[in-house]
């Protein structure tokens, strides 16, 4: 996995989270 392909699966894990919380 490239290191741009991890920073946006990082990405899209914290917006999951972001959303978990807002709900």
């Amino acid at each position: 996995m490239s290191e741009r392909e991890q920073y946006h699966h990082g990405d899209l894990r914290r917006a999951i989270m972001t959303a978990a919380v807002d709900t």
